[in-house]
């Protein structure tokens, strides 16, 4: 699992577990969803994900719900991020705060609020949404256009990081 995700939340318990596999297409993505289970300190997590097929790599950014922080980022410390237009309020956990304003775009935020919230993780060519475990199919099938339309609104700026990120890994 640390070779497909090697970023948090997926790579901080070695014994965490990915069930209720599906993969498939969608709006001309390739997608891969599923829940993921994994224990901080004695507490059992779990979430849902969404991976989406990245043609270019994004730099290292997770953004989440501050409610879904303590299930997919426990451990981990948020900065609060002011975001306009959300009906509940947003931290980063990972990357750069420049980097989720320009993720969280007014045109983003639109995307955003017109489900229940939702936030994703990314580095490289991985792209995952995160949503709360236990979501209805069509509550499933809004986030998943929603997280289809977060990445056609990606700001040409993240792909150039990312590209910019993913040489300094090579090398």
């Amino acid at each position: 699992m640390l070779e497909r995700w090697p970023f948090p939340p997926f790579d901080l318990d070695p014994k965490a577990e990915v069930d209720d596999v599906t993969t498939g297409r969608h709006r001309g993505r390739e997608f891969v969803t599923g829940r993921f289970r994994h224990r901080v300190r004695r507490r059992d997590l779990g979430f849902d994900f969404l991976e989406l097929q990245v043609d270019r790599p994004l730099p290292p950014l997770q953004v989440l719900p501050a409610g879904l922080g303590a299930v997919a980022a426990a451990g981990l410390l948020p900065l609060q991020l002011g975001v306009d237009g959300l009906a509940v309020r947003y931290d980063l956990f990972n990357g750069r705060e420049d980097h989720a304003e320009a993720a969280l775009h007014p045109r983003a935020v639109e995307t955003l609020a017109a489900v229940p919230p939702f936030g994703f993780s990314c580095e490289g060519r991985r792209f995952v949404a995160i949503f709360p475990a236990f979501r209805d199919t069509p509550t499933a099938l809004a986030q998943l256009d929603a997280a289809c339309d977060l990445l056609d609104l990606m700001p040409e700026q993240l792909w150039r990081e990312g590209e910019q990120w993913a040489a300094t890994k090579q090398s």
